[in-house]
């Protein structure tokens, strides 16, 4: 009897170590296997068009790509290229959109931030030799630009200033429109905005 009352013991023991063994192999092989949060926002990116470039997911919006681009403007005609940035260390879409119409060249790199909701940009407005740059800030809740002119190398009246800004307006809007749009799963935008 004595012997039955070991044995039931080290089955016991033997059967309570098997499922400690198993618990732990199943947790190991879940922390292994799991998706992190980058994980989902990177596997989001590539599901929709984005491809990994220099640490920095990219999409081409235009239809020609940078190369072409110059090549239209060589040629004199009007063109337009568009290109999106996401940076997943710091959760920031960078747009690029570089416009030539009527020999004006227009570069306007904006910057949204998924963590604040900010959006900052630049504006390159070149003609002739002369350049003017504008830089601000968008606010999407109250649709208010901050338009201010940061360089210029020849005095502009405040028409083509507000004509200027209006332009940057539109094409700021959109980005913001676009950068608010571009993920539409509420989780990954809320777990950024914790970040």
């Amino acid at each position: 009897m004595n012997i039955d009352m070991e044995m039931i013991y080290k089955k016991k023991k033997l059967i309570i170590v098997i499922i400690i063994i198993i618990v732990i192999l199943l947790g190991a092989m879940w922390l292994l296997t799991r998706e992190t949060f980058d994980d989902r926002l990177r596997n989001y990116l590539l599901a929709n068009d984005f491809v990994l470039e220099d640490d920095l997911y990219t999409k081409q919006i235009s239809d020609i790509n940078l190369d072409e681009y110059y090549e239209q403007i060589d040629y004199g005609n009007d063109s337009t290229y568009e290109v999106l940035y996401f940076d997943i260390y710091n959760y920031q879409l960078l747009g690029t959109t570089m416009d030539y119409y009527d020999g004006v060249s227009n570069i306007i790199s904006s910057i949204y931030d998924f963590k604040n909701n900010d959006l900052t940009y630049t504006s390159e407005v070149s003609l002739d030799g002369v350049t003017v740059i504008f830089d601000g800030s968008y606010d999407g809740d109250k649709r208010q630009l901050v338009c201010d002119v940061s360089s210029s190398s020849v005095n502009l009246d405040s028409d083509d200033i507000n004509t200027i800004c209006d332009i940057i307006n539109n094409n700021v809007e959109d980005f913001y429109e676009e950068a608010t749009n571009l993920i539409d799963d509420q989780e990954l935008v809320e777990g950024m905005r914790k970040k």
